[in-house]
């Protein structure tokens, strides 16, 4: 019976002395237990839960921006075609921290391979993977790296802290994967059906503005609210003219109201009209130029014009216009009082059309006046679609949709070219 109970405590003994690898020290690890420890579960999700946080952190202060079309760029074709400008070569994609977080797991796929130990210090392991990311929404690309990651115990258990990101990653090319190529095709069809709804605006839907319509555009359409002290101190010259605080709340008390209601006004204002002349003729500028309703100067639009120099072009059938997103030209960007206003792209096409039954006679008083070396002056009505106002950087951003060009001969006034440049 004795013997029985000694071989019972010896046995109870020897498992004492085998320690679990929870229980050990990060020293007392042998070789395949801190490399087990690199590889857990626990410690692969750790590093996931992180990569997901640090990139929606990352995201939404800077939203990653590349074409999705860049692969379509031919060498030779000219900037100005509308080649380029239907391949969409030029149009970026913001991949945001909204992208991302919808997708993570599904079509936005994490995944971490490789993980081993690189080394052990006296209260944490050090670690290395490969870490590579890709998403549907991201074409032809793939984001990898190399990451060293410690982990140390912390209350019984085997933590990490170590942070990555999207960041941390550097891109690479890759052949597009089938569902990159859907996403692709799908994001070209919405593209192309909410670009043919704003063709189709009639031109009744556009408004004349002016400069200070715009920053009512900005307060009435932004995402960010606005404290009554931001919105008195842009608009009211009253606020501003005195510090005295007493003063300054009777001026609220009378004039905020007011303001708001303003405001409010142009909330559903997304299509306006922009005006540019080309002509050193004050007569004509007079003759042609375009006020607001109210006897405003206009808003300036991107200038545009066209030269009795250029030739006919038999194969487009009209003439070159010299204006923004043509010939290597971007659009329009103003800054006032902070508040920016940007065209960002252009519908329209760069040729200035012209009936195959009135081609030969502008060709021809085009080229007389350039043999006189008389010029002509060009006056542009621009129509304008507003797409969105980012509060982050109080930018206006908006789409040229189309040009209503006028071409006058400087000399007599006489309207040479009276068409839409769409």
């Amino acid at each position: 019976m004795k013997k029985v109970v000694f071989i019972a405590c010896l046995s109870t003994l020897l498992v004492g002395c085998d320690k679990s690898v929870e229980d050990k020290p990060i020293p007392e690890l042998t070789s395949e237990e801190a490399d087990g420890i690199c590889k857990s579960p626990e410690i692969l999700t750790q590093l996931e839960n992180s990569f997901k946080k640090g990139t929606i952190d990352d995201l939404k202060k800077n939203p990653r921006n590349y074409s999705p079309f860049s692969d379509r760029y031919k060498r030779g074709i000219l900037p100005d075609t509308n080649e380029r400008r239907t391949s969409r070569i030029d149009v970026n994609y913001s991949y945001t921290s909204e992208d991302f977080s919808k997708g993570f797991g599904t079509t936005d796929k994490l995944t971490i391979t490789n993980p081993t130990i690189n080394g052990t210090g006296t209260d944490s392991l050090k670690c290395s993977a490969k870490v590579q990311f890709s998403s549907d929404e991201m074409y032809g690309l793939t984001f990898a790296n190399d990451i060293i990651y410690n982990v140390k115990k912390d209350n019984g258990k085997y933590v990490t802290d170590t942070s990555i990101s999207f960041d941390d990653l550097l891109a690479h090319k890759i052949e597009p994967t089938a569902s990159q190529k859907s996403w692709r095709d799908k994001h070209e069809e919405k593209l192309n059906a909410n670009e043919n709804v704003i063709r189709d605006i009639p031109d009744s839907e556009f408004k004349s503005v002016t400069q200070n319509d715009l920053y009512y555009i900005y307060f009435s359409q932004s995402p960010r609210t606005f404290s009554d002290d931001e919105l008195m101190g842009f608009f009211s010259t009253k606020w501003n003219s005195t510090t005295d605080v007493f003063a300054k709340e009777d001026i609220k008390k009378e004039e905020l109201q007011k303001i708001k209601e303003k405001i409010s006004q142009y909330k559903d204002l997304k299509n306006i009209l922009g005006y540019s002349s080309f002509s050193s003729n004050n007569q004509l500028n007079e003759k042609y130029g375009v006020k607001t309703a109210d006897g405003e100067k206009p808003l300036p639009s991107t200038d545009g014009w066209v030269s009795a120099s250029d030739s006919y072009d038999m194969s487009k059938k009209g003439f070159k216009y010299n204006a923004a997103f043509c010939a290597m030209t971007g659009g329009l960007m103003t800054e006032n009082r902070g508040i920016n206003f940007t065209i960002d792209q252009a519908l329209r096409g760069c040729t200035v059309g012209v009936p195959d039954d009135k081609a030969r006679e502008v060709s021809a008083k085009l080229a007389d006046l350039h043999s006189k070396r008389v010029g002509v002056s060009t006056f542009v009505k621009s129509y304008i679609h507003i797409d969105n106002v980012d509060g982050n950087t109080n930018t206006i951003h908006a789409t040229l949709v189309r040009d209503e060009v006028k071409v006058v001969d400087s000399d007599n006034g006489e309207i040479i070219i009276d068409t839409v440049v769409r």
